[in-house]
């Protein structure tokens, strides 16, 4: 344990003494500072003597626990418990969740320095004022301008620091909290005494509607995960929010609806964990279906559970593959089901493929449906309930350049960290296509003029070029979250230099850790207070990997950053997980 320094130039005892002194000759103590952004030293003289104590102590550790606390000033645990207790209400002292125990560390009031060797587009994404940052999120976006600002203006903001508790279990909630930057634990306190990790929220998700709205104590700790960026407003301004602005009432809500849908959804798969595999055409006669017979051929016989196979088309799949009109399942010899459902004027067509996919779950592990992007774009579930979707269009520029508007409208619909969406490019003609580019196709399928007839292909016989493409796709099956690193190309803000042995070093890393990582170059612009506007090529190291895997590794990737951090001297990195950046 770190001894006090009682010489320090910092000891906030002679701090508070010298402010004493000069108020004592005519200058008027200021109001009490509100709890928000940490300890200013004046504000030491409002406190009680427990408090002035325990703020001296640990103004001089990095952090100490209660018994630290007890031993090194001789007060009783009750006392400290109860004057910690105040501290952290007032903003003034931050609890840290660590090595199994809980830690105390003083806030003190700071400023973010955005001078630090980052592009321009990074510290955008990060340091947006209250009502930019604000307008970005679905939940405010029926707010005008005017009422926007005003909102903005109720909300406060808090920095954390790794592992410090933001709300803990069993506590009364007391604010609504959004998270503008980095990433928060989210753990539950077994009966062992232990906390046990659920899932990680990030940049934009929010936490502690539920007990406002219930008036019940908060059912999970939320630790810093990262330095995180709070935004938080006190319940009496969350339910005159609610009041005022119907528009966010009801689309927290809706959020609130999805959480329920998305837990009633895993509690059923808990019997039922099927597998949907959304093959979506994006013009006629690109070939989606040879991909997606290829996708049911190949499954089939590596997985020991039911295979299914659906067209909705408008073809007639019974012709195609040459079995009786009036059958609704075929016993296909690929070791798959074809169902081919009978079609009814009765029942719209969305509603049919609802229920036909709803009957699919019920039966079969694995789903390949090949379905037209007129008919997906309108069935958001579907999307959302995707393990993988290939789309499928052509070479030609007009047709790809297409395909990004659909898979723009596809994108409210998809989770990152559940599905995985994949571009092919398929050349149905022989004749020379455009080339394509940013972005380029996840695969590209040459023109395949050897092509058996569609009920004749079997596994063995299938071209090369197509089993190759279809294999790699199941191999990134479950590969849902993706982690990136940032690495900057210039130290002491514009000074190049050589940072290739660290690229090395991170993709070593994170192949290690994840099975696989990729390197892209990116270029950076930002804008330095003491050099004007720079720019720099950012090298960044990223990973696909499952859910479980990135909970996994999280602690290890951070530390790993840290470290990086301190060998190329930055202010700060740039960490990616999901699409979401946050600063180490």
């Amino acid at each position: 344990m770190a001894q006090t320094d009682s010489n320090s130039e910092y000891n906030l005892d002679s701090l508070t003494s010298g402010v004493k002194r000069r108020w004592a000759r005519g200058k008027n103590p200021p109001a009490a500072a509100q709890p928000v952004g940490g300890l200013k030293p004046s504000e030491i003289l409002f406190m009680s003597s427990g408090q002035q104590k325990i703020i001296t102590y640990l103004s001089h550790q990095r952090q100490a626990s209660i018994v630290d606390i007890q031993q090194a000033l001789g007060i009783d645990q009750l006392q400290i418990v109860k004057e910690l207790t105040a501290l952290k209400d007032n903003g003034y002292v931050h609890e840290v969740l660590t090595d199994g125990g809980s830690f105390y560390r003083v806030k003190f009031a700071e400023t973010v320095n955005k001078s630090g060797n980052l592009p321009r587009e990074l510290w955008n994404a990060l340091s947006l004022d209250g009502a930019a940052f604000l307008r970005q999120l679905p939940l405010f976006k029926s707010l005008s301008e005017t009422d926007l600002g005003l909102l903005s203006r109720q909300f406060k903001q808090e920095h954390y620091s790794r592992n410090e508790v933001i709300v803990r279990q069993g506590d009364l909630a007391k604010s609504f909290f959004i998270i503008k930057s980095g990433m928060v634990g989210v753990s539950n306190l077994s009966s062992s005494g232990t906390y046990n990790l659920i899932r990680y929220l990030e940049q934009g998700d929010f936490f502690g509607e539920s007990g406002l709205l219930t008036g019940q104590s908060i059912s999970a700790t939320i630790t810093a995960f990262t330095p995180v960026e709070i935004f938080f407003i006190n319940k009496d301004d969350f339910d005159a929010m609610l009041v005022r602005h119907v528009g966010i009432a009801i689309e927290l809500a809706r959020t609130l609806a999805h959480r329920l849908t998305s837990t009633n959804t895993r509690l059923a798969n808990k019997f039922n964990d099927s597998r949907l595999f959304l093959v979506v055409s994006t013009g006629r006669h690109f070939g989606a279906h040879t991909v997606a017979n290829a996708m049911a051929l190949m499954i089939a016989p590596s997985s020991k559970d039911a295979t299914a196979y659906v067209e909705f088309s408008g073809e007639d799949l019974s012709s195609v593959y040459g079995f009786p009109s009036s059958s609704e399942v075929y016993d296909h010899p690929g070791g798959f089901k074809i169902l081919q459902p009978q079609s009814s004027v009765d029942i719209p067509e969305l509603a049919q493929v609802t229920f036909v996919l709803d009957q699919a779950g019920a039966q079969y592990k694995n789903i390949v449906a090949c379905i037209s992007w007129e008919l997906a774009q309108k069935l958001g579930d579907l999307i959302r309930s995707a393990s993988q979707i290939v789309m499928v269009t052509s070479s030609q520029r007009e047709d790809w350049e297409h395909a990004q508007k659909v898979i723009a409208s596809f994108k409210p619909y998809i989770r990152a960290d559940r599905t995985r969406l994949f571009t092919i490019v398929n050349h149905v003609t022989p004749e020379t296509s455009d080339n394509l580019d940013n972005p380029s196709p996840d695969f590209v399928i040459p023109f395949l003029d050897n092509l058996l007839p569609i009920a004749e292909r079997r596994v063995e016989n299938l071209p090369k070029p197509l089993t190759k493409v279809v294999e790699e796709i199941f191999s990134l099956l479950g590969y849902t979250s993706q982690i990136g690193i940032y690495i900057p190309t210039t130290t002491s803000v514009n000074q190049h230099a050589d940072t290739s042995p660290h690229v090395g070093k991170t993709l070593s890393f994170m192949g290690r850790l994840f099975g696989g990582a990729t390197l892209e170059d990116v270029q950076g612009v930002w804008n330095s207070q003491g050099s004007g506007l720079v720019e720099e090529q950012i090298h960044l190291v990223r990973s696909y990997c499952s859910q479980s895997a990135l909970d996994k590794h999280m602690t290890e990737v951070v530390e790993y950053v840290e470290t990086l951090k301190q060998e190329l001297r930055q202010e700060a990195m740039a960490l990616e997980v999901n699409q979401k950046l946050m600063l180490i």
